[in-house]
């Protein structure tokens, strides 16, 4: 057996309707499902075949990945998009 692709990735994020927007408006992504369990909305959203998954917590604390290492914790350092139209994304980008 051979991983084909990625299918999502899951992050939380302080403002879930900022966020929704903020990657639909960047990189063309769209809200394809949302709820709430246990109290926290998530939503599900989508471009091409990547999904992202993200979870609303306005409480958390944010870290990048080198506060993560003075505090000796894991985390994720980044994740990275393959997009076909550099040009066009940095004009989009930019504005």
């Amino acid at each position: 057996m051979k991983v084909k692709n990625l299918d999502h990735l899951n992050m939380s994020v302080r403002d879930l309707d900022e966020s929704v927007q903020w990657y639909g408006r960047i990189f063309g992504f769209e809200k394809v499902e949302e709820d709430v369990q246990d109290g926290v909305r998530w939503a599900i959203i989508q471009a091409g075949e990547a999904m992202l998954c993200i979870y609303e917590h306005p409480d958390y604390e944010f870290h990048d990945r080198f506060g993560l290492a003075d505090r000796k914790l894991f985390g994720m350092s980044h994740f990275a998009l393959r997009i076909d139209d550099p040009e066009s994304w940095l004009a989009i980008a930019r504005r």
